[in-house]
């Protein structure tokens, strides 16, 4: 079996975010994604070995999903019953 290579720019960890909501939210939530993708970015960018990588791309997945759950816990997204909803959380937000 053949495995293919896909790579992530390092421009990802450079942009800027804002936060512009006027509701109280437990901001802790919302700060370790970011606290856990910096991370990822030291292990991606350092790259010692396979490892670093690999952690690094775990770490990128963990914060992705936290701040997913941190979108759902505000909007509260899957209540939204409409036919032809997707299942998948992503293409729901898309």
């Amino acid at each position: 079996l053949g495995t293919t290579n896909k790579w992530i720019s390092n421009e990802i960890f450079h942009l800027e975010y804002k936060s512009q909501m006027s509701i109280v939210l437990n901001l802790e939530k919302s700060k370790r994604a970011y606290e856990m993708w910096e991370h990822s970015r030291l292990l991606i960018e350092e790259n010692e070995s396979e490892v670093h990588l690999s952690d690094g791309i775990s770490n990128l997945k963990r914060s992705l999903y936290q701040r997913l759950n941190f979108i759902e816990e505000i909007y509260n997204l899957k209540i939204i019953n409409l036919q032809g909803t997707p299942a998948v959380y992503l293409e729901l937000l898309e």
